[in-house]
């Protein structure tokens, strides 16, 4: 009898595991579940520094590009410092993992819905709009 409890409780507990895995998946299906990639609103062939790039720098970057925590000498807290690297190609070398580029972030490779706006407003000239 306790034999048979314990495979029950277990088994319960694997199909609860189970179910709990499952139902976190992302469904291919329905792109709005993914977290990773917000909505950028406004026109994607005229990227506004503002509304696209900014906030994927304050998500992304910020944490290891700021004053007094300046990784490789790189600060990216302001436009200016983003444009900087923007117009000299670093920026885009480092999240393209370019080869003579060192890749960032170092811990994920961005997924093409966070690039492709960077990449947009860097060919269009970087502006600050």
């Amino acid at each position: 009898m306790i034999s048979s409890l314990k495979t029950f409780v277990g088994l319960g507990f694997w199909i609860i595991l189970m179910m709990s895995i499952y139902s976190c998946r992302k469904d291919p299906a329905n792109p709005s579940q993914d977290t990773t990639c917000p909505q950028i609103s406004g026109d994607t062939t005229n990227v506004s520094y503002s509304l696209a790039i900014k906030p994927i720098f304050e998500k992304h970057c910020i944490s290891c590009h700021q004053p007094g925590n300046s990784m490789g000498n790189i600060l990216l807290n302001s436009y200016q410092n983003v444009q900087t690297v923007a117009l000299n190609g670093k920026l885009e070398g480092v999240i393209m993992r370019k080869s003579g580029y060192t890749p960032m972030p170092p811990s994920q490779t961005l997924p093409a819905c966070l690039t492709n706006p960077i990449l947009t407003w860097i060919h269009e000239g970087s502006r600050n709009n």
